[in-house]
């Protein structure tokens, strides 16, 4: 894991919100397959849709967050790279 810095309060609460997000429309993922197992008709379908186009959504908003943080900073990436944020102290790795 490489250390690349640290970002403002203001960047992190941008960028854990996203998560947040992020987290949220998996969870409701999981839930939508499990009463599809189970037989429940919740238009499941129309959800699912709509749950795969607010995940791109929310990872295309992710990518370029970090693409403007990284700039902001000079950080040296690639792109795919994958990054990660140590809530505690706010410092940003590059896993």
């Amino acid at each position: 894991m490489k250390r690349l810095g640290k970002i403002s309060e203001t960047e992190f609460e941008e960028v854990k919100e996203l998560f947040t997000r992020k987290s949220a429309l998996c969870e409701v993922g999981q839930c939508i397959n499990r009463c599809e197992e189970l037989g429940i008709d919740m238009s499941a379908e129309v959800l699912a849709e709509q749950i795969q186009k607010d995940m791109n959504e929310v990872g295309t908003e992710l990518i370029a967050w970090w693409e403007k943080i990284a700039n902001k900073y000079q950080w040296d990436y690639q792109k795919g790279d994958q990054w990660r944020v140590e809530y505690a102290t706010k410092e940003v790795f590059l896993l």
